[in-house]
Parts: structure tokens; sequence; C-alpha cells
């Protein structure tokens, strides 16, 4: 379904940095500490700054939705498990298992969290940007004392220290191309966790490390200049021989939308703060009758 440009969803989200946080970079150990935070030049400073990398945003985000299915779902395994085997068979995980198979069958035989993060078969529908400090002159580090455990003594190994950010705020944009509308759903329960500060950021989490808060400033939605005006995802707006080869699942809903504005040949609705809440509880309400139909391997109906 890359052919055609059906729908998006893109949302603006910050998060900031509630407690001690560490995004460990590749460099330290001989001029600075043995853990440093990771950085880039992005800012136009000559001395780079902090920044939280995309990729660990989706990382989180994937890994709580697939924890969100396994709680949700019926079925014992909702979503492919890469790294376990089963006596001499492959793993089971949907790159490996659908490499064989036609684009559409593959689609439809994948995991939910492959559906939007992808997989080695299949581009993710589900795209991060790298956050960026909003002020750079408010971000904080300090400097923090380890030690390495001996597992065999219980004794002190080795000393290390880590440089951790206290503070500071970051902005980046979550973007959902070709969603099905249960997709919307899944990524409200993530934000909404990330909002209420239970999901941790970086390493050290079991330690302590890694305390945030994040929440949606704006959301828009894109459908070509055709759409009707109500919330779908895109099995609303495929062709009937297209959602069966596919498995798309998902219907319109009653959510309403503001009034779009016209870009070229895209309808555009910018939802406000008030109305995002609202898109979320519609969305969670798919997401919750796709598991209830959902069946890992065999798409839906």
């Amino acid at each position: 379904m890359r052919k055609k440009m059906l729908c998006d969803a893109r949302f603006q989200l910050e998060i900031e940095i509630k407690g001690p946080t560490l995004i460990k970079s590749g460099e330290g150990g001989l001029s600075g500490p043995d853990m440093a935070f990771v950085r880039t030049y992005a800012y136009g400073d000559q001395e780079p700054q902090a920044y939280l990398p995309g990729t660990s945003l989706k990382g989180i985000f994937r890994s709580h939705i697939e924890r969100l299915a396994r709680t949700l779902a019926k079925t014992e395994t909702p979503v492919c498990l890469p790294y376990q085997l089963v006596g001499d068979g492959p793993e089971l995980s949907c790159g490996k298992r659908l490499d064989k198979l036609p684009k559409p069958e593959a689609y439809k035989k994948q995991c939910l969290a492959c559906r939007m993060f992808g997989s080695l078969q299949f581009k993710g529908r589900t795209f991060i940007a790298d956050a960026y400090a909003t002020d750079v002159k408010q971000l904080r580090y300090e400097i923090r004392d380890g030690v390495a455990i001996d597992r065999k003594t219980g004794g002190a190994a080795a000393k290390y220290d880590l440089e951790v950010l206290t503070r500071g705020t970051f902005r980046t944009s979550v973007v959902l191309d070709n969603f099905e509308s249960w997709q919307i759903g899944a990524l409200g329960l993530v934000l909404q966790d990330l909002k209420d500060e239970r999901l941790r950021l970086g390493m050290g989490t079991s330690r302590g490390l890694g305390h945030v808060q994040g929440k949606i400033t704006t959301a828009e939605l894109r459908y070509p200049m055709k759409h009707d005006g109500s919330f779908c995802g895109i099995a609303s707006l495929a062709s009937s021989e297209e959602r069966k080869s596919y498995g798309l699942a998902g219907g319109k809903s009653d959510a309403d939308l503001p009034e779009p504005e016209h870009t070229g040949i895209w309808k555009n609705y910018r939802v406000e703060t008030n109305g995002i809440q609202k898109l979320f509880d519609a969305a969670r309400d798919e997401f919750f009758a796709f598991l209830e139909s959902y069946r890992w391997n065999g798409g839906s109906p």
C-alpha cells in the first residue's frame, strides 16, 4: 500500500526531563565521563548539545505497544518473538518467516507491531524524528558516580562515572503514514502512559534513571480532497480488493473533525488540544475492536 497516499497523521510531541536521564553515547572515557549523554551539532552551536534520538523513542513506543497487545489480546502470542526458537525451526519473527511471500499476504500475516513499526520485510508506517531541545540554555547536566558489583563476591568491582541530563524539554514529531485507524488508538495509549509518567527513557531505568513526561501539543490528519470529513483509516479509503488482500481493519468513526484547510490535493484537519483526546478515545475503541478479531499470522477478517 505504498503506491498511493491515502492518509497520514502528524503529532507534535514535547518530552520534559523530570529526573536524571541517560541515553548513552558511543564516546567517552578518555577526557570525559565513562558514559556520556548522546550529543549533536544540529543546534548550530560550536559545542554539541544533548538530543533524544528518534530510534530510542521508536524502540520505547514499539516495546510498550507490544506489552499492551500481550495484555489485551485473547491470543497468547499477539506479536512476533524474533529471538525465540521452536525446536530446529526458524525464528518467530515476521521478517524471517514472511520474506518469501507476496507483499499483500506478507503484510496481512505480520504481527500488529510489525505493521506499525516495520520488519525486515516491510518499512514501518510510524516515523519518529529526533527530539531537539526547545531551549538549549535550559539543559542541565550532572556527573554521577557508579559502582560495578561483582556478582560472585557481592563486592565492588570497579568505579565509573556517568553524565545524566536533569532538566530540559525536547520537541519531536510522530508521523503515521497510510495508517489503519486502530494504529492511532494504539499510539494514543502509549502517549497517555507517557503523559502519566509511566514510561522510562534511556539506560539505567531500573536504578531510577529515565524519568520523563510527554504531551501532545498539536495533531494534524491529512486526507485526499475527496474525503468526506469523517475520521477513518486506510481500510475505509482502499478498494475492497486491497482491503481483503492486505487484511486491513477498521471503519469510519463518529469522532468529529474540525473544518479542513485545503492544500493542493489534501484536506488538512488540525485538531487542537481539546479534540486530541476525543480522537484518541475513538481510535482506542478501534484498537480494542481490532484485537477482538485479530489473529497473528492470519490477518483480520
